[in-house]
C-alpha cells in the first residue's frame, strides 16, 4: 500500500479508537489477549483495507473487521484459555474504587456470559450506533436488531438479578 492509503488507514483507525477498545475489552479479559487482538484487528483491517469503499462509512466497516476478527478469536481459545475467562476482573489501578469501576465490572460480567452475536449487539449499542448502523454491521434486519436487543436486554436483567 502506498504511503497516502497508509496515512490514510492510521489516521481512520485513530479516528475510531472507541471501536478498538470496545471490541477488545469485550472479546477478551485479560491484557494480554486484548494486545493480541488489538494486533489481529490492525492486520485483518490493513489487510483488507484496499477493499473498503469509500463511499460507505467507516465506522460500519471497521466495526465489521473488527467483530469478525474478535468472534474467530474467541472460537479459537483453547480450553485453558476459556478458563482465564471465568476469572474475576479486579481493577488493576492503585486509586480507590469507585461506584462506576464496581458497575463497569459488574456489567462486563454479565457480557461474558452472552453469546458471541448478541454480546456484539448490545457493545455496538452501548457505544451509541442506532438500530440501522448495527444491521448494516451484522448484516441483519434493523426490525430484527430491536427484536434481538429487547431478548438480550431481559436476558441481562434476569442474569442480574441471579447474582
Amino acid at each position: 500500500m502506498a504511503n497516502k492509503e497508509s496515512g490514510q488507514f492510521e489516521s481512520l483507525v485513530n479516528a475510531h479508537k472507541g471501536i478498538l477498545i470496545s471490541v477488545t475489552r469485550s472479546y477478551s479479559y485479560c491484557e494480554e489477549e486484548r494486545k493480541d487482538l488489538l494486533q489481529e484487528i490492525l492486520l485483518q483491517g490493513w489487510k483488507s483495507f484496499t477493499t473498503y469503499d469509500q463511499n460507505l462509512k467507516f465506522s460500519t466497516w471497521f466495526y465489521r473487521v473488527a467483530l469478525n476478527v474478535a468472534i474467530s478469536f474467541v472460537r479459537k481459545k483453547t480450553s485453558e484459555q476459556r478458563k482465564i475467562d471465568k476469572l474475576v476482573i479486579e481493577p488493576t489501578s492503585d486509586s480507590q474504587c469507585n461506584e462506576s469501576i464496581d458497575k463497569f465490572i459488574e456489567l462486563e460480567s454479565l457480557l461474558k456470559k452472552l453469546g458471541e452475536f448478541d454480546r456484539a449487539l448490545i457493545l455496538m449499542q452501548l457505544d451509541g450506533l442506532d438500530h440501522e448502523s448495527i444491521a448494516n454491521v451484522m448484516n441483519i434486519s434493523k426490525s430484527n436488531v430491536g427484536t434481538r436487543l429487547v431478548r438480550i436486554k431481559e436476558q441481562l436483567a434476569l442474569m442480574n438479578k441471579r447474582k
